[in-house]
């Protein structure tokens, strides 16, 4: 049984956390990745803050400190188990669950990573599962042809979703928030106007451009209460 012996981010506590020296066995059902690049995601950031939520299926590790941080990154395969089928030493892979990818190393299985397509830059393929959570929500936010379109929040995956709503045939797509860095990319990246909270008001803007009529579709992607 092959190891590994790797450097690894544990969250011990509320703004706490700790490099650790991990050791990792590549049992039968597993798969151990060199990372490539590794995302940080806002849930990361709450859980650094000691705001952990309850155990959904999405987490292969009780929500709870000590906590092994982690869940986006792409990087090589290094060792897979005597019954893994679908990945073999070398290959190229995108991570899409909690591995304690903020380490050299992870141990994964295969439901969890997802080939790199062919000739993908790593520098992108490590953002895969972020990507594919904003596709996700753009491509069923039910926008339709000629839709008036407003994106709350312009971070990462808000930007992604205001791009998918403009390919899914938006007349005008608006993205609001607060940071005018965030809105100045917006514009480059294909939003039709942008609203900077603060400076005016969303919702009498958005009526004054549709006469009164109001937005066919409003996407919250800022998570806030004040957003929704």
């Amino acid at each position: 049984m092959k190891k590994f012996i790797t450097k690894a981010a544990r969250l011990n506590g509320p703004y706490d956390i700790e490099l650790i020296e991990r050791e990792l066995e590549c049992g039968e059902d597993d798969i151990i990745v060199k990372n490539h690049r590794m995302g940080i995601c806002g849930s990361d950031k709450s859980f650094y803050r000691g705001k952990l939520p309850p155990k959904t299926a999405e987490f292969r590790q009780d929500p709870k400190f000590p906590f092994l941080l982690g869940h986006q990154s792409g990087g090589t395969v290094m060792a897979v188990g005597s019954r893994v089928s679908d990945f073999a030493v070398g290959d190229r892979v995108m991570a899409f669950g909690w591995c304690n990818n903020f380490a050299e190393y992870f141990r994964a299985k295969s439901f969890q990573l997802q080939p790199v397509p062919y000739n993908l830059d790593m520098d992108i393929a490590s953002l895969g599962e972020p990507i594919a959570c904003a596709m996700y929500s753009g491509l069923h936010c039910g926008v339709n042809l000629g839709d008036f379109v407003v994106v709350m929040g312009g971070g990462f995956a808000r930007q992604i979703i205001a791009q998918c709503a403009k390919k899914k045939g938006a007349s005008c797509v608006v993205v609001v928030d607060v940071l005018e860095g965030k809105l100045r990319l917006a514009k480059k990246l294909g939003a039709d106007e942008v609203i900077q909270l603060g400076n005016e008001d969303p919702v009498a803007r958005v009526k004054k451009m549709t006469e009164g009529t109001g937005a066919d579709v409003v996407i919250e992607a800022a998570g806030s209460e004040d957003s929704f």
